[in-house]
């Protein structure tokens, strides 16, 4: 079980996983990242590909809920191959989009991205991410995505990235970087009010200065 914490990619590969099938897993790289010089990167391919990069261990969101962030920058073939982030809340064993409910007592939200969410479905095809919303195309440069995790307060919960290619034509792929995951704190300011309504004639705290 992990707090929330961050992950820069800079200390190893010791809290992730890759699984899937067809193409190369997801590496490793210095090719590209946005703070540092390591990333996740898993290429798009011309062949049929559904690879993913997890996290070993769940994360406790707490009653609060909190944010999951991350960067990141990819280049895939526009409406066939694309990429998508996934959750599970029975220890990787089930897994559903970012924005789908688990059929339990997470409901479906659509409204989960805070920022940076997929720019649209890719079209049905041999992909095993056919007809899903994901992010494809190219996006330039990294960028970040957010997440509300309000759905998931008191849950154990971890997340994946997952890439799917269909079975032609070819691009960069996808790279994943500082991937964070806070909790909300509430700052309460409260006022100091003096209050003196000079009717009581005690002089007390106060000085008399003449110009």
């Amino acid at each position: 079980m992990r707090t929330p914490t961050l992950d820069d990619m800079e200390s190893g590969t010791a809290d992730w996983t890759t699984t899937g099938t067809g193409g190369t897993p997801w590496a490793h790289v210095t090719t590209m990242a946005t703070s540092g010089t390591t990333s996740w990167f898993t290429a798009d391919e011309g062949s049929t590909k559904d690879q993913s990069v997890e996290m070993v261990a769940d994360v406790a969101i707490p009653a609060e809920g909190g944010t999951l962030s991350f960067w990141h920058r990819y280049n895939t073939e526009i409406n066939w191959d694309g990429g998508v982030l996934e959750y599970s809340t029975d220890g990787g064993t089930t897994w559903f989009d970012i924005l789908a409910g688990d059929g339990g007592a997470i409901a479906a939200n659509t409204s989960r991205f805070l920022a940076g969410g997929y720019p649209g479905a890719l079209n049905t095809s041999a992909n095993a991410l056919g007809g899903r919303q994901a992010w494809h195309g190219d996006n330039l440069a990294f960028e970040q995505a957010q997440v509300d995790l309000a759905d998931f307060a008191s849950t154990n919960v971890r997340f994946r990235w997952r890439l799917g290619c269909d079975a032609s034509v070819s691009d960069q792929g996808w790279w994943v970087d500082d991937v964070r995951i806070a909790t909300l704190t509430m700052c309460i300011s409260a006022d100091l009010v003096f209050t003196d309504g000079f009717e009581s004639g005690d002089t007390t705290g106060w000085d008399v200065v003449t110009p």
